[in-house]
């Protein structure tokens, strides 16, 4: 068995670092002051909004992250509850700011102006407010001038914006009604989970306004939000896609590759990935690299090393794929789907999947859609022309917080429903899956392959990204994905790292070769212990009841018995029986029944 290396518990991203934050309360509202911005936002206990932020989007789109600083006011002292300030020095742009009581709610005033003598011209630059994911279904009304009458916020994925948000919006929640009052901009709402985020945003300003915003020397720009309780008015709850860990439909264990780091894998490396047994070695190459025969040789080497099927992203000139008929050759027959992309986009076209067909020949399948995000899917791909359409999903999108990553598994539902609903019936291969962007669609002038942000890495490493990639396998399972892509093999984005002769393995790795072999086994309906999410399977073996704990309290019911659990002490990562090890969180917990046992 592989080593498992050592790591500290903060490398293996198993808790968040230690980053100030104050707990605010203002009557029956509260929140959560943290560098990112006013976090948790509750009505009565209940959380009505997820974050309140301020954006900076540079005329290029990318974004320029601050952190901000917080100055709470003594109880009892009239004036702001909090003042907070921020500085870009990017863009040389100060942020002050304050939060102030009102009669059943409170206010949020944003003043964004020039640091220093220089002019700044940016995209983007003011408030911003996140909506949770089980929000869809209910109502708004918008003020002036109104939504139509039944207006709410989508059930199914849309593609954005979704609507002006005008200068008042009632959300209509239950049991109490959240009135949002806009100030200073133009605000519209768009749907963030086709970036598997779950939720929605408003923002301003729209992104049909002109740009770039221009502020001088001496400018203050002002924006002011008003968060209240809507008087007398409610509204009942409104149905959302489940989670995995509600009573779901019955499906089937999809077969799991791996993603290829690259060339030859060593040997320890090579038996550690082969204890997995993968269903297929997922590989990329580019037509115009002009050593990329070399490259896909030597990326050969491992899929004939494990005795797999290759699955090829391809990114290829439609007006010039001549070259993509040695691919089937090059690796010795093995090639069973091109999921193709035009060279410099996301993005598949018909022409170049027409151009592809001679030159694959009939046993080859072609895929496409999107190598970005479900974004990029939604916009009109060839979906007549494809075999296999396929999509990315990546936790982390716009933020690495744990919080944010396990709640991008609450958008998997309405994501997996959106992809199946435009696929027609053509099967779905989902993929790459993890945390990190493969494609940056929004950070650069250029939009261009993107190889992720520093603080995502260490989740690759935790038991928190093994419980997250359970969770998410789940979903999959019940949605009906054909076929799921994986993390890589090896390095930062894999499965572990070879460290010396010796394999050093990620905690993934271990629920991982949990699921080996499952491929098409049989997925149990009905829900898991409370406080987890994951696989009850059933095959020819047995059964496998593969669990999945992220919160950051322990389930109160406990595992069974029966079960093992994997979770990480100081940076050391223990497998160990449920009666010793108690309900550690995060973890996995694994449970096996003998063929013939009790479902």
């Amino acid at each position: 068995m592989p080593d498992t290396g050592g790591a500290d518990e903060l490398a293996w991203g198993d808790r968040e670092s230690a980053e100030p934050w104050h707990d605010l309360a203002l009557g029956r509202w509260s929140a959560r002051l943290t560098a990112r911005g006013i976090e948790d936002v509750r009505l009565d206990g209940r959380r009505v909004l997820t974050r309140v932020l301020h954006t900076v989007r540079a005329t290029d789109w990318s974004t320029e992250r601050a952190a901000l600083a917080y100055t709470l006011a003594p109880p009892g002292r009239d004036g702001p509850a909090a003042t907070f300030t921020a500085r870009y020095p990017g863009h040389g742009l100060d942020l002050r700011g304050e939060i102030r009581a009102v009669p059943d709610g409170f206010d949020v005033v944003f003043e964004s102006r020039p640091a220093g003598p220089r002019t700044v011209r940016v995209n983007r630059v003011g408030p911003a407010v996140l909506h949770p994911g089980d929000q869809a279904g209910r109502p708004v009304r918008g003020h002036p001038g109104g939504l139509p009458a039944g207006f709410a916020f989508p059930r199914h994925v849309a593609r954005s914006p979704v609507f002006a948000a005008g200068a008042r919006m009632e959300l209509g929640l239950a049991p109490t009604g959240v009135v949002l009052e806009l100030d200073g901009g133009e605000f519209e709402v768009e749907d963030h989970r086709d970036w598997s985020d779950d939720g929605f945003k408003t923002y301003t300003p729209p992104l049909a306004a002109p740009r770039p915003i221009v502020l001088r020397p001496g400018d203050v720009l002002r924006h002011r939000l008003r968060i209240t309780a809507a008087p007398g008015r409610s509204s009942p709850a409104g149905a959302r896609p489940r989670r995995p860990d509600e009573a779901t439909p019955a499906g089937v264990m999809p077969p799991l590759g791996l993603q290829h780091s690259g060339g030859a894998l060593p040997p320890a490396a090579l038996a550690a990935v082969a204890e997995l047994r993968p269903a297929f070695l997922h590989l990329t190459t580019d037509l115009a690299h002009p050593r990329w025969r070399d490259l896909l040789a030597a990326d050969a080497t491992a899929a004939r090393a494990l005795d797999v099927p290759v699955v090829l992203t391809l990114v290829a000139d439609p007006t010039d794929p001549g070259p993509a008929a040695e691919l089937p050759g090059l690796l010795d027959g093995r090639l069973t789907t091109v999921l193709a992309f035009d060279t410099g986009t996301a993005r598949t076209s018909a022409a170049l999947v027409r151009a592809l067909r001679p030159r694959l020949g009939a046993g080859v399948t072609i895929g496409g859609g999107s190598r970005a995000h479900l974004a990029a899917l939604l916009a009109a791909p060839p979906v007549d022309e494809l075999d296999v359409v396929t999509f990315p999903i990546a936790s982390c999108a716009h933020d690495v917080d744990r919080a944010a990553v396990r709640s991008s598994l609450d958008s998997h539902p309405a994501v997996l429903a959106a992809a199946t609903e435009l696929a027609g019936g053509r099967p779905l291969l989902v993929g790459p899956v993890g945390h990190l962007p493969y494609w940056d669609s929004w950070g650069a002038a250029t939009p261009g392959p993107a190889y992720g942000w520093g603080p995502g890495l260490a989740r690759q490493r935790s038991v928190f990204h093994a419980a997250w990639t359970v969770a998410a396998l789940a979903g999959f399972a019940a949605a009906g994905v054909a076929r799921v892509s994986l993390c890589h093999t090896t390095g930062l984005r894999g499965v572990g790292e070879p460290a010396g002769d010796v394999f050093a393995a990620y905690p993934v790795w271990f629920a991982l070769r949990e699921l080996a072999g499952t491929a098409g086994w049989r997925r149990l309906p009905g829900a898991t212990p409370p406080g987890t999410t994951g696989l009850r399977l059933r095959g020819p073996a047995g059964g496998l009841d593969l669990l999945a704990c992220l919160a950051d309290d322990p389930p109160a019911g406990g595992f069974p018995p029966t079960a093992e659990v994997l979770h990480a002490v100081a940076g050391t990562l223990r497998r160990e029986p449920a009666r010793t090890a108690g309900t550690p969180t995060p973890c996995v917990v694994v449970d096996r029944q003998p063929r013939g046992g009790q479902p």
